[in-house]
């Protein structure tokens, strides 16, 4: 199958044409590989995430670096997910520790992972949800809701009613005393 691109004639297989459609490859030397690549790398080096296009580029052209990318997605994704339903600041700043301890010494992907953990927080720390964090576990316990205990009152041949009733702890031993 012969395609023309960029007034080039050159010989593509089938799935070859389909990827440069779809994801934009269109590399013809060594050198703009080169270039893209490395723009990739300075992009995962700080931290921000990449494209779909990016990642496609190295699922082709560089399968370690891609492998890399994937586990930085992997725990940036995780992250985020923690930190969204956190309640305090501190509770974030464990989830933070935890996420940096689990990393591996030997991991090949460390210092992207590193700097993606840092970018992800440094973005989370600018949202207005972070900024209305309580500070403290023991602050965001005191900014809970209380929970409604449902009470059931029984009488002889009737229907048993429930009512809310807040901050009080019911006590099963009592209830069943009385039956």
């Amino acid at each position: 199958m012969n395609i023309n691109m960029h007034s080039k004639k050159e010989k593509l297989s089938v799935q070859e044409f389909i990827n440069r459609l779809q994801f934009g490859l269109e590399f013809d030397n060594e050198e703009d590989v080169s270039k893209n690549e490395a723009k990739i790398r300075s992009k995962l080096e700080k931290g921000k995430p990449l494209t779909s296009k990016e990642i496609a580029f190295l699922r082709k052209y560089n399968k370690e670096l891609y492998i890399a990318a994937i586990k930085v997605e992997i725990k940036r994704k995780c992250l985020e997910n923690r930190i969204s339903r956190a309640k305090s600041k501190e509770e974030v700043l464990d989830i933070q520790l935890m996420t940096f301890a689990s990393i591996r010494k030997d991991d090949i992907a460390k210092k992207y992972i590193v700097a993606a953990i840092d970018e992800t927080m440094k973005e989370f720390k600018e949202t207005h949800y972070y900024k209305n964090l309580p500070a403290t576990n023991e602050e965001a316990k005191l900014k809970e809701k209380p929970r409604c205990v449902y009470q059931f009152s029984t009488g002889k041949n009737s229907y048993q009613m429930a009512y809310e009733v807040e901050n009080t702890t019911f006590n099963f031993d009592s209830f069943y005393d009385k039956i």
